[in-house]
């Protein structure tokens, strides 16, 4: 069971060191184990309402990300975050969003933070070792999914949001399958296959919803046509059948026997059935050509274009870990 720890309150400085236990696996981030955080050059008043806050919704951020929230817990560490606004530790919240994003399985976001962390923090600070390494094996693993698209969309895969396009998006090398949604455009999907380290470029052009949505006229006039073509068929095998039908009476009585009554039934029981069967196929027509009617785009021509790159287990190793 995944637990979170904390600890330190010093005389100037509120250190939380928390670390994650989890069971090894190949995609697992290499972590070590927490080591106390040095107190920081910066000393805010224990007093400050602000401090107190930040160190509140750590917590709260932490037991999210326990939980597997991982959402709501970027969203209170995004407010630690600004809590700290103008702190010289500010920095160590960069850590815990780059666990964060790795768990929401975007990658991208997670390597840019970990540099940033790697940038900001001081030589001996606690995460730099566990931010080094992810960032390794992130390397090592992932791949860059170039996305060239007409509108700004998102980029999910499955539940998971991993990026924005127009852009570069990392993914873990292996088959996938996205989804690239815009408000008000057509959901297209792609498939696409990345090994480690290569670059693959996708080009996708999203259609408007306006333009897609209504059936081109074209179904329901040919429909029309052919359901009334199929109805004069109808009537002019049924007024033979029944012309056939006189000639069979003028045959019966005596002296008659010009004409083959056998071969005369016949000749009447198949035109009937062909009349049936061309007033059948009227009426089916005839229906679907009504109902086309009602989902015909009569406005325009149908433009529509439907295109069709798939989530992987997270990479996040360790818990989250708060220095200020």
């Amino acid at each position: 069971m995944p637990r979170i720890c904390a600890s330190g309150l010093l005389l100037t400085t509120f250190v939380l060191a928390c670390a994650w236990p989890t069971s090894a696996s190949a995609q697992d981030v290499p972590s070590e184990v927490a080591q106390p955080v040095e107190p920081l050059p910066s000393t805010p008043a224990e007093s400050d309402p602000r401090h107190s806050e930040a160190t509140e919704r750590f917590d709260r951020a932490a037991a999210l990300f326990e939980r597997g929230d991982a959402r709501g817990a970027l969203a209170e560490m995004q407010a630690v975050y600004d809590l700290l606004e103008g702190q010289a530790d500010q920095y160590v919240v960069l850590y815990n969003f780059g666990r964060i994003y790795e768990a929401l399985h975007r990658y991208d976001r997670a390597v840019e933070l970990y540099r940033r962390y790697l940038v900001q923090s001081p030589p001996e600070g606690a995460d730099r070792a566990d931010a080094e390494a992810a960032l390794r094996v992130l390397e090592r693993l992932l791949g860059t999914l170039v996305v060239r698209v007409n509108v700004p969309t998102q980029v999910w895969m499955g539940e998971d949001l991993v990026g924005e396009a127009p852009g570069e998006i990392l993914l873990p090398a292996g088959a996938h399958t996205l989804e690239l949604r815009a408000p008000g455009y057509e959901v297209v999907r792609r498939e696409a296959e990345l090994t480690a380290g290569s670059r693959l470029e996708l080009e996708v052009t999203l259609a408007r919803l306006g333009d897609v949505q209504g059936i081109s006229p074209a179904f329901a006039i040919s429909s029309a046509v052919v359901g009334l073509v199929s109805l004069g068929l109808g009537i002019g095998l049924g007024v033979h059948a029944l012309s056939l039908r006189g000639s069979a009476d003028a045959c019966v009585g005596p002296g008659r026997d010009v004409c083959d009554p056998v071969a005369l039934a016949q000749s009447i029981g198949e035109t009937a059935l062909g009349a049936d069967v061309a007033f059948g196929g009227a009426v089916l027509f005839l229906v679907t050509a009504t109902v086309l009617t009602f989902l015909t785009d009569w406005d325009g021509e149908n433009s529509g274009q439907h295109a069709r790159v798939w989530p992987t287990p997270s990479l996040a190793g360790s818990g989250l870990r708060l220095a200020f």
